[in-house]
């Protein structure tokens, strides 16, 4: 029976590490700017032991005042040690981490329920549910954060019941590493303990000195490194960013519902009912409520738009049934303290994303309801099965059939879809590889060029090219690369569209256009480059021909040295204008 069950197990892992690695480098199609970000910060660490900003072996890598945790470039600095720095060393640690929480999810559930059917169910519902796939193909920090968590909380189960304070060592570690590895983590570890903590202490029954001893590694957490970063722009820095409670929608309508209830007579029915606590609680309570709606839950993963899968949701059918299904059985059947474990996290999940306003609902945000939810549904399906033995081989065949259409649905669509939907194809930016090329053949002829910093091409041109930054000669306002900045002879600009003040300001061999930007009729187009939907994404104009005489003469009529008055300038600059289109 025990090599039986080793071998599903083993089977299992196989198909969900081959839904992980398979076409790993082309599905999905380009890189998001955040998976950029990492790949090349773990170069440059694998070079210098320095991020992006010069900091030597960061904690963060911040690029816009986020203080993204630096983990996850540290985990693919072997892999840029041994494959080089490109889409295989910047995804597969999150792919085999994908892949540990399949075997993760087998031994918390085993933990948990007590069952080895439970506990291979969860496990084969990760395994192929769409958004454990999705966030396993990307270099996503979050589900490396829920790895982190999970062995954390089974270190804590086995402490309470081996009665061995030795297994609460690991939990502050792991914890740490959580810390270190997404944001999510720092608010959520404290709330995981207590619910750990207290579920333990009704299954197990422990002395009471042993709960005391439990909380040791949460209150040394609570100390470092979460109340010593917490005053720092690495505690708080991206919560800050987003937090509902910067939102100003939420005071708008509170303001209009004030006004609306008029002036004198209903002051205390605005105070009980249109006041800050009332208004912002709604907001959440209703962000919290969408996560477990049919859409986007079965439909389509709205946001972030980089996981986006056309006509696929975060679940499965059979993952949403067996939900519904554990729900009834929670309420009905006798259980025991650590059954509720997983519903518990499933529950706390989704508060993250459901205090922040960005890109609502934010799947990433929530990314700790995946496994939890796998889990419960399990849990639902195989308690139905066993409460009807007469029909359950006919309801397995369902599930299995309906789980079988799903997966191969999801992957056509993964695949073949995917890569070439327009939506998704712009928010990776499949264009900057290509680009990247041609930035740098330019840059290697001499070639002086502009363009536009929006979509962050910098990046890209470091990552393709395999650039140290730290070794060429740049210059930028701050901190960031951002705003107006030179890396060798490339000038990035702050606005979306090369305008003509930009061409005006120094002198340039060479402009790149986002296609819908207007583009002076007097220059030469050079190149176009691509998305992988077949979309025109930029155009490349040489500005150092014979056609651009005028523009010549324009420049250097404006030069400090030109003797030209500002009413004329004024008309120079205003007829430059019209040479755009």
């Amino acid at each position: 029976m025990k090599n039986k069950i080793t071998a599903v197990l083993l089977a299992i892992l196989f198909i969900g590490l081959a839904l992980r690695v398979v076409k790993l480098a082309d599905v999905p199609a380009g890189l998001h700017f955040d998976e950029a970000q990492a790949g090349y910060n773990a170069f440059l660490i694998s070079q210098t032991g320095k991020n992006i900003s010069g900091e030597f072996l960061p904690i963060n890598i911040d690029s816009f005042g986020d203080f993204r945790p630096a983990l996850i470039s540290y985990l693919s600095v072997p892999l840029v040690k041994i494959l080089g720095l490109g889409y295989w060393s910047t995804r597969l640690p999150s792919a085999l981490a994908g892949t540990a929480l399949i075997i993760l999810t087998y031994f918390l559930a085993k933990l948990c329920f007590r069952d080895e059917k439970v506990s291979l169910v969860s496990a084969a519902l990760l395994a192929i549910s769409p958004i454990a796939i999705i966030f396993s193909r990307s270099t996503t920090d979050g589900h490396i954060d829920v790895l982190w968590e999970i062995c954390a909380v089974i270190f804590l189960i086995l402490a309470f019941k081996k009665q061995k304070g030795a297994y609460l060592v690991p939990v502050y570690f792991f914890w740490l590493l959580g810390y270190f590895t997404y944001q999510t983590s720092r608010v959520l570890s404290p709330m995981i303990a207590v619910i750990t903590i207290s579920l333990c202490y009704f299954e197990f029954r422990p002395k009471r000195r042993f709960v005391f001893v439990s909380l040791i590694p949460v209150a040394v957490y609570l100390i470092f490194p979460f109340l010593f970063f917490l005053p720092t722009p690495f505690g708080q820095g991206r919560f800050r960013q987003v937090s509902v409670f910067g939102y100003p929608e939420v005071q708008r309508s509170l303001d209009e519902q004030i006004r609306e209830d008029g002036p004198g007579e209903n002051i205390l029915a605005s105070r009980v009912f249109h006041n800050k606590i009332v208004g912002y609680s709604m907001d959440i309570f209703n962000r919290y409520l969408i996560f477990f709606s049919p859409n986007p839950m079965l439909t389509e993963i709205s946001q972030p738009d980089r996981y986006n899968v056309p006509g696929v949701g975060a679940v499965t059918i059979v993952e949403y049934l067996g939900l519904i299904l554990a729900i009834s059985f929670f309420i009905h059947k006798k259980i025991r303290p650590l059954n509720l474990l997983p519903a518990a996290f499933l529950l706390l999940g989704p508060l993250p994303s459901a205090v922040t306003y960005e890109a609502t609902p934010d799947m990433l945000r929530a990314v700790f309801m995946f496994p939890f939810w796998q889990m419960v549904a399990a849990f639902g399906l195989v308690a139905t099965l066993r409460s009807f033995p007469r029909a359950a081989k006919a309801l397995l065949t369902v599930l299995i059939i309906i789980s079988i259409w799903q997966l191969a649905y999801f992957l056509h669509q993964y695949f073949v879809h995917e890569p070439v939907r327009h939506y998704s194809v712009q928010s990776r930016t499949t264009e900057m590889e290509s680009l990247s090329y041609d930035l740098r053949s330019y840059v290697r002829s001499g070639k002086k060029v502009v363009i536009s910093e929006y979509n962050g091409p910098y990046m890209y041109y470091l990552f393709f090219n395999k650039i140290n930054v730290l070794n060429t000669s740049f210059s930028k306002e701050g901190k960031y690369f951002s705003g107006n900045f030179k890396i060798d002879s490339l000038t990035f600009r702050k606005s979306p569209c090369l305008s003509p003040d930009d061409l005006l300001t120094g002198r340039y061999d060479v402009a790149v256009f986002w296609e819908y930007c207007k583009k002076p009729v007097w220059a030469d187009k050079i190149a176009e480059t691509f998305r992988s939907d077949g979309s025109k994404a930029m155009e490349i104009y040489n500005l150092d021909t014979n056609r651009n005489k005028i523009y010549l003469e324009m420049l250097s009529a404006l030069t400090p040295e030109s003797s030209v008055s500002s009413q004329e300038a004024v008309l120079i600059k205003k007829n430059f204008e019209a040479t755009f289109e």
